[in-house]
């Protein structure tokens, strides 16, 4: 009996890790999924401040639209997307992922 308890409790972990591991990876993001991610982001950031080097933004950030935002060059797999306040002129850079998932949001940094 005991034997058969371990089988199956054994099966049920077995099966509940293998749900978890394929459902777990969603995949890569592309250039416009990324660009959707910051401008969500920073419309959130614009509410509240959720932790990141910015803070809370001010409301001049919720009138973003896509086309202040920019997808930069990056070599090491992870999305760089710039957006513009032009308004407030100021920048701030949102990092992603290869999966979507930000790392950090910072300010412009001037030249």
């Amino acid at each position: 009996m005991k034997k058969y308890l371990s089988l199956i409790l054994f099966a049920a972990i077995s099966f509940n890790s293998q749900w978890l591991s394929a459902h777990a990876d969603h995949g890569f993001i592309n250039a416009a999924q990324a660009k959707s991610i910051a401008l969500s982001m920073t419309k959130k950031l614009s509410i509240k401040d959720l932790g990141y080097r910015v803070g809370k933004l001010d409301s001049s950030w919720r009138n973003i639209t896509s086309s202040d935002v920019t997808v930069l060059p990056s070599d090491s797999g992870k999305h760089q997307i710039r957006v513009n306040n032009t308004e407030a002129q100021k920048s701030i850079v949102i990092s992603l992922s290869a999966n979507g998932e930000v790392l950090s949001i910072k300010p412009q940094q001037e030249k």
